[in-house]
């Protein structure tokens, strides 16, 4: 297993955007593998968010008084997944969360990938290993905008007799905030895999982060 920073030679452009889902894909990627439509190549519209029922100050003063931090669970509920191949027997598979959602009381959080990394790993003689993972969030606590940024990265290999090799990847740790006063962590839990084959010998590896501890803290 690597434990790897995301880092420019580890990531290929993101160049190309989906209008519906909001995220941001590799260059080569032509169809949202979650909304099943033409990517654009545009500058992305900045995100709207419901009007918020409570004032931010109350949110902050929410976590105060459960000792300046507070944890709760996200789930995921939606993920994606897109197979590549590379002549002739080298098959990449990419997986992230797309979306994952919890609530803290009464008050609504809901995320969604907006920007994802992705690397492709080879072997002798026949084993191809795709990673995926999310790199950016962008969401809102009941309303007020929260985003975070992959701190964190984890990449296992695994193989099966005699030419298949499985990638997986998924994201960790992120770090980010909700306004000036609050600051969040994001730590994965539980993590899904799949493997799938294609003829010849073409394997396919997938992962995506299934549960996730959100940490928010107030820095004032």
């Amino acid at each position: 297993m690597n434990r790897i920073q995301p880092g420019i030679k580890e990531i290929e452009a993101t160049k190309a955007w989906c209008s519906t889902c909001e995220c941001l894909y590799p260059e080569w990627l032509k169809k949202c593998p979650q909304c099943l439509i033409a990517l654009e190549h545009a500058t992305p519209h900045p995100a709207s968010y419901p009007t918020p029922r409570e004032s931010y100050q109350h949110i902050v003063e929410r976590i105060r008084t459960r000792g300046g931090t507070v944890q709760l669970t996200l789930s995921t509920t939606d993920a994606s997944q897109v197979r590549r191949w590379h002549f002739p027997y080298q098959g990449y598979g990419f997986a992230w969360a797309t979306r994952l959602q919890g609530a803290l009381g009464s008050l609504t959080i809901d995320l969604r990938t907006t920007d994802i990394g992705v690397t492709q790993r080879w072997r002798f003689p026949y084993q191809g290993y795709g990673f995926g993972w999310m790199r950016r969030l962008e969401g809102h606590i009941d309303g007020h905008p929260l985003s975070l940024t992959a701190s964190s990265v984890e990449m296992t290999r695994k193989w099966s007799f005699p030419y298949f090799g499985f990638g997986f990847g998924w994201t960790d740790e992120m770090k980010g905030a909700c306004g000036e006063d609050i600051t969040a962590h994001l730590k994965a839990t539980d993590v899904t895999y799949e493997k799938k084959y294609r003829f010849p010998y073409l394997g396919y590896g997938f992962a995506w982060v299934k549960e996730s501890i959100l940490t928010l803290k107030t820095v004032r």
